[in-house]
């Protein structure tokens, strides 16, 4: 039996890697929000901006690896790693999605 509070976990987790492609995507073009280790102080949202980066960063960094290896240095920020990045965000959506669907259908069965 499905709670409100379990679809609300379900969704959270699926929207994760959607949100942390946003991350990726749009921080870096906002001044001053990457100041992770920054000697200055920075603007107000730079606090929570940066640790949302650092996430986005770790989250991405597969298709950050894989990109410059394999293709170049010159990949890196262009539309084409954002295109690989896109589809790496898909299939971890895709993943999860029938990962709970694996679940829950068992979960069916066995009651």
């Amino acid at each position: 039996m499905k709670t409100r509070f379990y679809a609300i976990l379900r969704w959270l987790v699926i929207a994760l890697p959607a949100f942390l492609l946003f991350c990726v995507v749009v921080l870096p073009f906002i001044p001053g929000a990457m100041g992770l280790l920054s000697d200055r102080a920075g603007p107000w949202y730079q606090a929570v901006t940066s640790k949302l980066f650092l996430a986005g960063l770790i989250y991405a960094y597969p298709v950050t690896f894989l990109c410059t290896r394999l293709v170049s240095d010159e990949m890196f920020l262009s539309p084409g790693y954002f295109a690989v990045l896109a589809v790496y965000t898909a299939i971890w959506i895709i993943l999860l999605r029938l990962m709970f669907r694996y679940f829950e259908g068992r979960a069916v069965k066995t009651t």
